[in-house]
């Protein structure tokens, strides 16, 4: 094969495939936004009680603020939250403050990581029994400590 039809079956290659991963895209944001607004109690009651927000790809970030779904990579000096259903906003982790000026979420989804934001929002459906798990540790640690003093 020479490079001209290699030139040839790539561009043929290449369109299809990127109409198909584009479509795919667009399928994946509609979905997100969709579960956003599913969970969405379970967000507003862990935010009402100043539950903290993680991501499994960012093991020393949380904030009170939302779902975490997107992360500035180039310094991790920023984390975008779902604070409410229809906006994104950028958080400060260092001393998680929020940055008041939102954006679309689809907006912000066209250029976002998807992969992270999606991992961002299964954490948040895992919080309410990783908080409460945690809680009965920790009871159950307090009962035996009370029961050791108390010999």
């Amino acid at each position: 094969m020479n490079y001209e039809q290699l030139a040839q079956k790539f561009d043929g290659e290449f369109q299809q495939i990127y109409t198909v991963e584009k479509d795919l895209r667009v399928k994946v944001i509609v979905e997100i936004i969709k579960k956003i607004d599913e969970i969405w109690p379970v967000v507003q009651v862990l935010k009402k009680n100043n539950v903290y927000f993680t991501h499994p790809e960012l093991h020393d970030v949380k904030t009170i603020h939302g779902v975490i779904i997107g992360v500035n990579h180039k310094n991790f000096s920023e984390i975008y939250v779902s604070y409410d259903k229809h906006y994104v906003y950028k958080v400060h982790p260092h001393d998680d403050t929020l940055d008041k000026t939102g954006i679309l979420i689809n907006r912000f989804l066209e250029h976002a990581n998807l992969d992270f934001a999606y991992k961002g929002i299964i954490s948040a459906m895992n919080r309410p029994n990783e908080v409460l798990n945690g809680i009965e540790e920790k009871m159950k640690k307090y009962e035996q400590i009370l029961q050791d003093l108390t010999k």
